[in-house]
């Protein structure tokens, strides 16, 4: 029997914007969770199979601070 494509906790009645919502808000306080910080913006797009969201800002003290003297990779690492 296949999977079911939608999890039970979202309806299947929601608008599509309301999902897209749903994972951004899920993935920011999943990082806030874990790392103390999540980012700034979050945006969810779908399409077909494929799920991506773009994350922006939400670097620790630390990392900020690395990037702006250039070390950008080490905090992508």
């Amino acid at each position: 029997m296949p999977a079911d494509p939608i999890p039970s906790t979202l309806p299947a009645h929601r608008a599509p914007g309301d999902v897209r919502s749903a994972i951004s808000d899920g993935l920011v306080a999943l990082l806030k969770e874990f790392y103390g910080r999540g980012p700034d913006k979050a945006k969810t797009y779908v399409t077909d199979d494929l799920v991506v969201c773009l994350l922006r800002g939400g670097f620790t003290r630390v990392a900020q601070t690395l990037r702006e003297g250039g070390h950008s990779g080490d905090v992508i690492r």
